[in-house]
Protein backbone atom coordinates (compact mmCIF):
# COMPACT_ATOMS: atom_id res chain seq x y z
CA UNK A 1 0.00 0.00 0.00
CA UNK A 2 1.61 3.28 -0.79
CA UNK A 3 1.75 6.21 1.21
CA UNK A 4 -0.12 9.35 0.47
CA UNK A 5 0.43 11.62 2.98
CA UNK A 6 3.51 12.68 1.38
CA UNK A 7 5.59 12.90 -1.44
CA UNK A 8 9.02 12.08 -1.94
CA UNK A 9 11.13 12.97 -4.97
CA UNK A 10 14.64 12.64 -5.25
CA UNK A 11 15.47 14.59 -8.85
CA UNK A 12 18.27 16.41 -8.91
CA UNK A 13 19.29 19.34 -11.46
CA UNK A 14 22.92 20.24 -11.75
CA UNK A 15 24.36 23.18 -12.01
CA UNK A 16 28.36 23.16 -11.93
CA UNK A 17 31.02 25.76 -12.15
CA UNK A 18 33.94 23.91 -11.44
CA UNK A 19 37.18 21.91 -12.75
CA UNK A 20 37.31 19.75 -13.61
CA UNK A 21 33.54 20.09 -14.76
CA UNK A 22 30.92 18.20 -13.53
CA UNK A 23 29.84 16.50 -17.00
CA UNK A 24 33.64 15.12 -17.32
CA UNK A 25 33.91 13.30 -13.84
CA UNK A 26 30.32 11.60 -13.84
CA UNK A 27 31.54 9.66 -16.75
CA UNK A 28 34.51 8.29 -14.47
CA UNK A 29 33.81 4.72 -13.27
CA UNK A 30 33.77 1.45 -14.36
CA UNK A 31 32.34 -2.62 -13.91
CA UNK A 32 34.97 -5.07 -12.83
CA UNK A 33 33.25 -8.23 -13.80
CA UNK A 34 32.27 -9.52 -17.76
CA UNK A 35 29.61 -12.64 -17.14
CA UNK A 36 26.83 -12.10 -14.49
CA UNK A 37 23.54 -12.34 -13.32
CA UNK A 38 22.99 -11.33 -9.77
CA UNK A 39 19.57 -11.35 -8.09
CA UNK A 40 19.23 -8.91 -4.72
CA UNK A 41 16.24 -8.81 -2.51
CA UNK A 42 15.71 -5.33 -1.74
CA UNK A 43 13.51 -3.37 0.79
CA UNK A 44 10.60 -1.52 -0.01
CA UNK A 45 9.37 1.61 1.69
CA UNK A 46 6.93 4.11 0.52
CA UNK A 47 7.05 2.99 -3.32
CA UNK A 48 11.17 3.57 -2.76
CA UNK A 49 13.20 0.35 -3.62
CA UNK A 50 16.45 0.31 -0.46
CA UNK A 51 18.79 -1.66 -2.09
CA UNK A 52 21.87 -3.09 0.29
CA UNK A 53 25.17 -1.97 -0.77
CA UNK A 54 28.72 -2.87 0.37
CA UNK A 55 31.57 -0.49 1.13
CA UNK A 56 34.99 -1.12 2.43
CA UNK A 57 33.05 -4.96 4.20
CA UNK A 58 30.38 -2.83 5.37
CA UNK A 59 26.55 -3.14 4.42
CA UNK A 60 24.92 0.22 3.89
CA UNK A 61 21.22 0.86 2.60
CA UNK A 62 21.11 2.81 -0.65
CA UNK A 63 18.18 4.25 -2.76
CA UNK A 64 18.08 3.19 -6.25
CA UNK A 65 17.11 6.15 -7.81
CA UNK A 66 17.15 6.45 -11.91
CA UNK A 67 16.38 10.04 -11.50
CA UNK A 68 19.61 11.26 -9.69
CA UNK A 69 23.26 10.69 -9.80
CA UNK A 70 25.42 8.49 -7.71
CA UNK A 71 25.29 10.20 -4.13
CA UNK A 72 26.79 8.74 -0.86
CA UNK A 73 26.16 10.50 3.07
CA UNK A 74 28.35 12.89 4.32
CA UNK A 75 28.60 10.23 7.24
CA UNK A 76 30.60 7.90 4.69
CA UNK A 77 32.69 10.22 3.24
CA UNK A 78 33.99 11.07 7.00
CA UNK A 79 34.77 7.52 7.30
CA UNK A 80 36.44 6.63 4.19
CA UNK A 81 37.80 9.70 2.91
CA UNK A 82 37.00 9.32 -0.52
CA UNK A 83 39.10 11.47 -3.87
CA UNK A 84 37.77 14.70 -4.19
CA UNK A 85 37.28 15.41 -7.90
CA UNK A 86 35.07 18.24 -8.31
CA UNK A 87 32.52 20.70 -6.74
CA UNK A 88 29.36 22.46 -8.00
CA UNK A 89 25.70 22.84 -7.09
CA UNK A 90 23.11 20.74 -6.60
CA UNK A 91 19.28 21.27 -6.94
CA UNK A 92 16.65 19.39 -5.21
CA UNK A 93 12.88 18.95 -6.81
CA UNK A 94 11.51 21.86 -4.81
CA UNK A 95 14.79 24.41 -6.13
CA UNK A 96 16.59 24.70 -3.48
CA UNK A 97 20.64 24.62 -4.08
CA UNK A 98 23.34 23.37 -2.06
CA UNK A 99 26.81 23.66 -2.95
CA UNK A 100 28.50 19.59 -3.30
CA UNK A 101 31.71 17.34 -3.26
CA UNK A 102 31.64 14.63 -5.94
CA UNK A 103 34.44 12.16 -5.16
CA UNK A 104 35.25 9.28 -6.60
CA UNK A 105 33.80 5.72 -4.53
CA UNK A 106 37.36 3.72 -5.47
CA UNK A 107 34.91 0.41 -4.77
CA UNK A 108 31.20 -0.17 -4.31
CA UNK A 109 29.85 -3.43 -4.41
CA UNK A 110 26.11 -4.56 -5.27
CA UNK A 111 25.69 -8.15 -4.48
CA UNK A 112 28.97 -9.49 -5.59
CA UNK A 113 29.65 -7.48 -8.63
CA UNK A 114 32.20 -4.55 -7.93
CA UNK A 115 31.60 -1.11 -9.57
CA UNK A 116 34.72 0.81 -9.27
CA UNK A 117 36.33 4.99 -9.45
CA UNK A 118 32.27 5.93 -9.49
CA UNK A 119 31.22 9.42 -9.34
CA UNK A 120 29.21 9.96 -6.54
CA UNK A 121 28.24 13.52 -4.36
CA UNK A 122 28.36 13.94 -0.95
CA UNK A 123 25.28 14.99 0.80
CA UNK A 124 23.24 14.64 4.13
CA UNK A 125 20.20 12.39 4.20
CA UNK A 126 18.86 14.33 7.42
CA UNK A 127 18.07 17.51 5.92
CA UNK A 128 14.49 15.97 5.37
CA UNK A 129 12.60 14.68 8.02
CA UNK A 130 10.68 12.09 5.55
CA UNK A 131 14.44 10.75 3.68
CA UNK A 132 15.87 10.72 7.25
CA UNK A 133 13.06 8.19 8.23
CA UNK A 134 14.44 5.67 5.12
CA UNK A 135 18.06 5.68 7.19
CA UNK A 136 19.70 6.15 3.72
CA UNK A 137 23.46 6.13 3.10
CA UNK A 138 23.42 6.84 -0.42
CA UNK A 139 22.12 6.68 -3.65
CA UNK A 140 22.34 4.28 -6.63
CA UNK A 141 22.39 6.48 -9.58
CA UNK A 142 22.13 6.86 -12.89
CA UNK A 143 25.38 7.49 -13.84
CA UNK A 144 26.22 3.69 -11.98
CA UNK A 145 23.49 1.91 -13.62
CA UNK A 146 24.29 2.63 -17.07
CA UNK A 147 27.14 0.02 -16.34
CA UNK A 148 25.08 -2.84 -16.95
CA UNK A 149 21.49 -3.83 -17.13
CA UNK A 150 18.53 -4.21 -14.65
CA UNK A 151 15.70 -6.09 -13.94
CA UNK A 152 12.88 -4.24 -11.19
CA UNK A 153 10.01 -6.40 -9.85
CA UNK A 154 7.88 -5.20 -7.08
CA UNK A 155 6.00 -7.59 -6.56
CA UNK A 156 9.07 -10.35 -5.20
CA UNK A 157 11.31 -7.16 -3.94
CA UNK A 158 13.57 -8.11 -6.06
CA UNK A 159 16.19 -6.56 -8.09
CA UNK A 160 18.16 -8.20 -11.24
CA UNK A 161 21.83 -7.21 -12.58
CA UNK A 162 23.73 -8.57 -15.63
CA UNK A 163 25.55 -8.14 -18.14
CA UNK A 164 22.96 -9.27 -21.33
CA UNK A 165 19.47 -8.72 -21.19
CA UNK A 166 18.70 -12.87 -22.38
CA UNK A 167 18.77 -13.85 -18.70
CA UNK A 168 16.23 -11.22 -18.16
CA UNK A 169 13.93 -11.38 -21.01
CA UNK A 170 10.52 -12.78 -21.72
CA UNK A 171 9.06 -13.21 -24.99
CA UNK A 172 5.79 -10.71 -23.75
CA UNK A 173 7.74 -8.28 -22.79
CA UNK A 174 6.88 -4.82 -24.87
CA UNK A 175 9.79 -2.64 -26.22
CA UNK A 176 10.10 0.72 -25.39
CA UNK A 177 13.31 3.22 -26.98
CA UNK A 178 14.79 5.37 -24.47
CA UNK A 179 16.75 8.42 -24.93
CA UNK A 180 19.23 8.85 -21.92
CA UNK A 181 21.04 12.87 -20.87
CA UNK A 182 24.34 13.55 -20.11
CA UNK A 183 23.56 12.63 -16.47
CA UNK A 184 22.04 9.02 -17.91
CA UNK A 185 18.18 9.73 -16.81
CA UNK A 186 16.14 7.52 -18.75
CA UNK A 187 13.86 9.95 -20.94
CA UNK A 188 10.81 7.93 -22.93
CA UNK A 189 7.28 9.40 -24.33
CA UNK A 190 3.99 8.19 -23.52
CA UNK A 191 0.34 9.33 -24.51
CA UNK A 192 -2.37 11.00 -22.99
CA UNK A 193 -5.50 10.88 -25.16
CA UNK A 194 -4.00 12.15 -28.43
CA UNK A 195 -1.04 13.43 -27.50
CA UNK A 196 2.08 12.78 -26.99
CA UNK A 197 4.45 13.97 -23.87
CA UNK A 198 7.85 14.00 -24.96
CA UNK A 199 11.26 12.97 -22.98
CA UNK A 200 9.46 12.10 -19.43
CA UNK A 201 11.83 11.15 -16.94
CA UNK A 202 11.45 7.22 -15.41
CA UNK A 203 12.49 7.95 -11.95
CA UNK A 204 12.50 4.99 -9.41
CA UNK A 205 13.68 8.02 -6.67
CA UNK A 206 9.81 9.25 -6.93
CA UNK A 207 7.29 7.57 -5.15
CA UNK A 208 4.28 9.99 -6.85
CA UNK A 209 3.06 8.90 -10.31
CA UNK A 210 3.26 11.40 -13.12
CA UNK A 211 4.53 15.09 -12.62
CA UNK A 212 4.10 17.45 -15.58
CA UNK A 213 5.20 21.24 -16.08
CA UNK A 214 2.55 23.50 -15.94
CA UNK A 215 2.54 24.38 -19.51
CA UNK A 216 2.21 21.19 -20.41
CA UNK A 217 -0.67 20.11 -17.91
CA UNK A 218 -2.43 22.84 -18.92
CA UNK A 219 -2.34 21.69 -22.91
CA UNK A 220 -3.81 18.23 -21.43
CA UNK A 221 -6.34 20.54 -19.27
CA UNK A 222 -7.62 22.53 -22.28
CA UNK A 223 -7.35 19.92 -24.90
CA UNK A 224 -9.26 16.46 -22.54
CA UNK A 225 -11.24 18.52 -20.42
CA UNK A 226 -9.91 16.82 -17.76
CA UNK A 227 -11.61 17.90 -14.43
CA UNK A 228 -8.79 18.98 -12.26
CA UNK A 229 -8.60 19.24 -8.07
CA UNK A 230 -6.34 21.88 -6.36
CA UNK A 231 -3.56 21.08 -3.36
CA UNK A 232 -2.02 23.68 -1.60
CA UNK A 233 -0.40 24.44 1.69
CA UNK A 234 3.45 24.09 1.59
CA UNK A 235 5.43 20.53 0.98
CA UNK A 236 8.92 19.16 1.60
CA UNK A 237 9.42 16.65 -0.92
CA UNK A 238 13.05 17.78 -1.97
CA UNK A 239 16.28 16.12 -0.68
CA UNK A 240 17.62 19.20 1.68
CA UNK A 241 13.81 19.00 3.50
CA UNK A 242 13.20 22.87 3.20
CA UNK A 243 9.39 23.91 3.29
CA UNK A 244 8.29 25.49 0.25
CA UNK A 245 4.42 27.26 -0.36
CA UNK A 246 2.62 25.16 -3.01
CA UNK A 247 -0.20 25.10 -4.95
CA UNK A 248 -0.79 22.71 -7.70
CA UNK A 249 -3.79 20.82 -9.92
CA UNK A 250 -4.25 17.05 -9.83
CA UNK A 251 -6.51 15.05 -12.43
CA UNK A 252 -6.60 11.41 -13.25
CA UNK A 253 -6.52 10.16 -16.99
CA UNK A 254 -8.87 7.17 -17.96
CA UNK A 255 -6.00 6.05 -20.07
CA UNK A 256 -2.52 6.44 -20.50
CA UNK A 257 -0.53 4.83 -23.00
CA UNK A 258 3.29 3.76 -22.83
CA UNK A 259 4.53 1.92 -26.22
CA UNK A 260 0.91 0.25 -27.31
CA UNK A 261 0.49 -0.60 -23.18
CA UNK A 262 -2.52 1.15 -21.71
CA UNK A 263 -2.50 2.02 -18.41
CA UNK A 264 -5.73 3.57 -16.78
CA UNK A 265 -6.80 5.40 -13.92
CA UNK A 266 -3.68 7.30 -13.50
CA UNK A 267 -2.92 10.22 -11.67
CA UNK A 268 -0.78 13.04 -12.91
CA UNK A 269 -0.49 16.57 -11.44
CA UNK A 270 0.89 20.15 -12.13
CA UNK A 271 3.93 22.06 -11.56
CA UNK A 272 6.40 19.21 -11.97
CA UNK A 273 9.23 18.86 -14.92
CA UNK A 274 8.36 15.78 -16.63
CA UNK A 275 8.44 12.62 -14.04
CA UNK A 276 7.21 8.96 -14.09
CA UNK A 277 7.26 7.75 -10.75
CA UNK A 278 6.41 4.40 -8.35
CA UNK A 279 2.90 4.54 -9.05
CA UNK A 280 3.30 3.86 -12.91
CA UNK A 281 6.20 2.31 -12.81
CA UNK A 282 4.73 -0.39 -9.83
CA UNK A 283 2.55 -1.52 -12.37
CA UNK A 284 5.15 -3.19 -14.67
CA UNK A 285 7.89 -5.55 -14.36
CA UNK A 286 10.66 -3.26 -16.19
CA UNK A 287 14.00 -4.11 -17.29
CA UNK A 288 16.66 -1.64 -18.33
CA UNK A 289 18.55 -2.47 -21.63
CA UNK A 290 21.65 -0.11 -21.19
CA UNK A 291 23.80 -1.85 -24.46
CA UNK A 292 20.71 -0.99 -26.54
CA UNK A 293 18.92 1.90 -24.74
CA UNK A 294 16.05 0.26 -24.35
CA UNK A 295 13.23 -0.50 -21.94
CA UNK A 296 11.70 -3.67 -21.62
CA UNK A 297 8.24 -3.86 -20.21
CA UNK A 298 5.75 -6.69 -18.30
CA UNK A 299 2.25 -5.72 -16.94
CA UNK A 300 1.15 -6.77 -13.57
CA UNK A 301 -1.59 -6.61 -12.08
CA UNK A 302 -2.08 -3.64 -9.76
CA UNK A 303 -4.22 -2.20 -6.61
CA UNK A 304 -8.03 -1.24 -8.29
CA UNK A 305 -7.59 1.99 -5.42
CA UNK A 306 -4.17 2.71 -6.29
CA UNK A 307 -5.15 6.47 -6.21
CA UNK A 308 -6.77 6.65 -3.25
CA UNK A 309 -5.65 8.82 -0.20
CA UNK A 310 -6.85 10.89 2.61
CA UNK A 311 -6.53 13.88 1.09
CA UNK A 312 -3.80 16.01 2.87
CA UNK A 313 0.18 15.37 3.32
CA UNK A 314 1.98 15.94 6.37
CA UNK A 315 5.11 17.02 7.31
CA UNK A 316 7.45 18.04 10.41
CA UNK A 317 10.00 21.05 11.45
CA UNK A 318 11.09 21.53 15.23
CA UNK A 319 8.89 24.64 15.45
CA UNK A 320 5.79 22.79 14.30
CA UNK A 321 6.06 19.02 14.77
CA UNK A 322 4.41 17.19 12.79
CA UNK A 323 1.74 19.45 10.64
CA UNK A 324 -0.93 19.29 8.10
CA UNK A 325 1.28 20.28 4.52
CA UNK A 326 -1.46 20.58 2.22
CA UNK A 327 -4.76 19.37 1.62
CA UNK A 328 -6.64 18.93 -1.80
CA UNK A 329 -10.10 20.37 -2.05
CA UNK A 330 -12.86 17.80 -2.59
CA UNK A 331 -11.04 15.19 -0.65
CA UNK A 332 -12.20 13.97 2.62
CA UNK A 333 -9.81 15.48 4.86
CA UNK A 334 -11.03 19.44 2.70
CA UNK A 335 -14.47 18.24 3.38
CA UNK A 336 -14.40 17.52 7.33
CA UNK A 337 -12.59 21.16 7.60
CA UNK A 338 -8.92 19.77 7.76
CA UNK A 339 -6.50 22.78 7.07
CA UNK A 340 -2.79 23.11 6.43
CA UNK A 341 -0.95 24.18 9.38
CA UNK A 342 -3.04 22.25 12.07
CA UNK A 343 -0.56 20.17 14.30
CA UNK A 344 -1.41 16.48 14.31
CA UNK A 345 -1.49 15.37 18.17
CA UNK A 346 -2.51 11.66 17.71
CA UNK A 347 -3.22 9.34 14.74
CA UNK A 348 -5.59 6.21 15.83
CA UNK A 349 -3.32 4.97 19.14
CA UNK A 350 -0.01 7.20 18.03
CA UNK A 351 0.31 10.18 20.83
CA UNK A 352 3.09 12.11 19.28
CA UNK A 353 2.24 14.46 22.47
CA UNK A 354 4.09 11.81 24.04
CA UNK A 355 7.16 9.86 23.16
CA UNK A 356 6.23 9.28 19.62
CA UNK A 357 7.95 10.50 16.37
CA UNK A 358 7.59 11.70 12.86
CA UNK A 359 9.12 8.30 11.76
CA UNK A 360 6.62 6.07 14.35
CA UNK A 361 3.71 8.03 11.99
CA UNK A 362 4.99 7.55 8.40
CA UNK A 363 5.76 3.85 9.23
CA UNK A 364 2.35 3.59 10.80
CA UNK A 365 0.64 5.37 7.98
CA UNK A 366 2.53 3.08 5.14
CA UNK A 367 0.28 0.46 6.44
CA UNK A 368 -2.39 2.47 7.49
CA UNK A 369 -5.90 1.00 7.20
CA UNK A 370 -8.57 2.66 4.83
CA UNK A 371 -9.38 4.90 7.65
CA UNK A 372 -7.88 6.91 10.31
CA UNK A 373 -8.73 8.55 13.45
CA UNK A 374 -7.09 11.78 13.25
CA UNK A 375 -6.22 14.28 16.29
CA UNK A 376 -5.83 17.80 15.03
CA UNK A 377 -5.25 21.26 16.90
CA UNK A 378 -5.88 24.84 15.39
CA UNK A 379 -3.91 27.38 16.29
CA UNK A 380 -7.16 29.60 16.55
CA UNK A 381 -10.35 27.34 17.18
CA UNK A 382 -8.56 24.61 19.59
CA UNK A 383 -8.19 20.88 19.29
CA UNK A 384 -11.11 18.84 17.22
CA UNK A 385 -10.89 14.79 15.72
CA UNK A 386 -12.21 13.92 12.55
CA UNK A 387 -12.22 10.38 10.98
CA UNK A 388 -10.43 9.82 7.54
CA UNK A 389 -11.40 7.53 4.64
CA UNK A 390 -9.89 7.14 1.60
CA UNK A 391 -10.78 7.90 -1.50
CA UNK A 392 -10.00 9.82 -4.95
CA UNK A 393 -10.91 13.32 -4.54
CA UNK A 394 -14.92 14.19 -6.32
CA UNK A 395 -16.85 17.36 -6.74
Amino acid sequence: MTLRVFTVTFLIVLFVGCSPKWQDVIQYGSIDKEDFHEILKVELRHGLIIVPIKLKGKTYRFLFDSGAPQSISEELQEEFNFKVVSSGNIKDTDNHRLKVNYVSVDTLHIGSIPFLDQTAFVTSFKSSPMISCLKLDGIIGSNLMRYCNWKIDYAKAELHLSNTTQALLKESSIKIPFRPDQQYDINIDLKIGSHTLQNLKVDYGSNGSLSLPNHVFNTLKQKQHFETFRESGTKQSGLFGKPTDLTREIAYADTLIIGNIEIHNVEFRSGGSGLIGHKILSRFIIIIDWENKFLFLEPVSSSENINDNFGFKAGYTLEKGIYIQSVTEFSDAALKGVIPDMKILRVDELDFTQNQTFCDFVNYMENSANEIIVHLQDQHEGSHTVSLKKSVPKK
